[in-house]
């Protein structure tokens, strides 16, 4: 009888079929969009040796996280963060903005537009 009550008492009140519609919705939010322009861009930037951008138009962000070598100074990097935040806040002005720069595995300059 005791085993009976700790399995009851346990038991979440949703059905499977709300619980699958539920993490559908959350994953339709986390959906990205590709932007080709700007991923060839950043591509041929010098200074950057490792990126990741996003755009998730459900969410209302979109940014992007730039890895760059050692030799980049610190004014280079908040030049090129500025420079693609402005960018795509043009091109997504609806969405918050942020990049973030990152060097020896340190972030060293985010520039976020609302």
């Amino acid at each position: 009888m005791m085993v009976f009550l700790l399995t009851t008492g346990c038991t979440d009140d949703k059905t499977p079929q709300k619980q699958e519609k539920e993490a559908e919705e959350f994953l339709e939010q986390l959906e990205t969009t590709k932007n080709e322009t700007l991923e060839s861009q950043v591509e041929n930037e010098k200074a950057i040796i490792e990126h990741q951008l996003f755009i998730m138009e459900k969410l209302d962000i979109a940014g992007g996280k730039f890895v760059v070598g050692k030799e980049v100074k610190d004014d280079e990097a908040k030049h090129l963060a500025e420079k693609y935040a402005e960018q795509m806040k043009k091109e997504y002005p609806n969405l918050s903005v942020v990049i973030t720069i990152i060097r020896d595995g340190k972030e060293i300059t985010s520039v976020e537009l609302d």
